[in-house]
């Protein structure tokens, strides 16, 4: 409806009838009772969000919402309580992520020396293993190995005491085998 208009202008000093009064009052009823508009509304008013309503069928509706309003740092996030993260799995479309930063990372060790039948070397990682998800591993030397590697296991541990991952390096091989030179990486990205 707009600003209120009202059809009488009564001033100090005149004589005001009843029925002016009263159209008066019906002017301002009807604007207040459903019509109140954004012109109604003063710039800067800070109506306190707490106002809208948390019912729902009654909340802000998703066409109520500008398209791409909400920026990452409107997002909930943080940095170490992955219950406070807002983006999970489900929110995001098969095919979606194509080219785009993922916060991988890798941790690993050099060993050395030699490696026996049904032997095996740890390395603890350090990492939680509720906090990542293994993604790969890898073997690779520094020069031209000494024994056959096609043995060589590779494997991750979770220590269910303190809930850390290890890196396990098994020899399942007929012989003993050297570790010279050998490198073992984890590959893993944060759970989600």
């Amino acid at each position: 409806m707009g600003n209120v208009t009202l059809p009488n202008a009564l001033a100090d000093g005149t004589t005001a009838y009843g029925s002016q009064v009263r159209a008066n009052d019906d002017a301002i009823v009807t604007q207040v009772n459903g019509n109140i508009e954004d012109v109604n509304i003063a710039t800067g008013a800070a109506i306190n969000g707490s106002k809208l309503s948390n019912v729902a069928g009654l909340r802000v509706p998703t066409d109520r919402i500008e398209d791409d309003a909400a920026t990452f740092d409107k997002v909930r996030d943080s940095a170490t309580v992955n219950a406070d993260r807002a983006i999970g799995v489900n929110h995001i479309r098969d095919d979606s992520v194509i080219a785009r930063t993922v916060k991988n990372g890798s941790t690993g060790f050099s060993p050395g020396g030699i490696l026996n039948i049904s032997a095996m070397s740890t390395f603890d990682t350090g990492l939680l293993a509720a906090q990542v998800k293994v993604r790969s591993f890898e073997q690779s030397f520094a020069g031209v190995p000494a024994t056959p590697q096609a043995g060589l296991v590779l494997t991750v541990w979770n220590d269910t005491n303190t809930g850390r991952l290890h890196l396990v390096v098994y020899n399942a091989h007929s012989s003993a085998v050297s570790l010279v030179g050998m490198t073992f990486t984890m590959k893993y990205v944060p759970a989600s």
